[in-house]
């Protein structure tokens, strides 16, 4: 039978390794497939990939969440709000550059794309600045 098995940190990969052992000795046949690391590695089967290129994305959410919060405490949510659409512009350049996953877009469509998100949020908050000086009465 095939298994696919994801472990997420050390510890996760000494469990999901032990499960491996067992697996195999009710299963000789078993074809491991797995993100995980070095001790689901002894243990054989095919390595995806290693949690320790993962670890990153936890790091990037908490500070990005960090950041989100520090800016919705000084402006206004319509003006934040828009930020959100960089999400996935971030995720695919960032995936290229820590992961090397240069076949999930080009970087030349990467920088299109931030390009063209940078544009209209600076169309959305200039607008909503011209509109806010113009609703003030004299």
């Amino acid at each position: 039978m095939k298994y696919f098995l994801i472990a997420g940190e050390a510890s996760g990969d000494l469990h999901a390794a032990h499960l491996m052992q067992a697996l195999l000795q009710e299963d000789p046949d078993a074809d491991f497939r797995f993100y995980g690391g070095d001790e689901m590695q002894r243990v054989g089967g095919k390595l995806l990939c290693h949690y320790k290129h993962l670890a990153y994305m936890g790091f990037i959410s908490a500070a990005a969440y960090s950041l989100w919060s520090m800016a919705l405490a000084a402006n206004p949510v319509s003006r934040v709000a828009v930020f959100g659409f960089m999400n996935p512009v971030f995720g695919a350049v960032l995936s290229a550059l820590l992961l090397g996953e240069t076949s999930v877009v080009s970087p030349v469509l990467a920088v299109v794309a931030l390009a063209l998100v940078s544009t209209g949020i600076v169309v959305v908050n200039r607008g909503s600045d011209a509109k806010a000086e113009t609703a003030q009465p004299s």
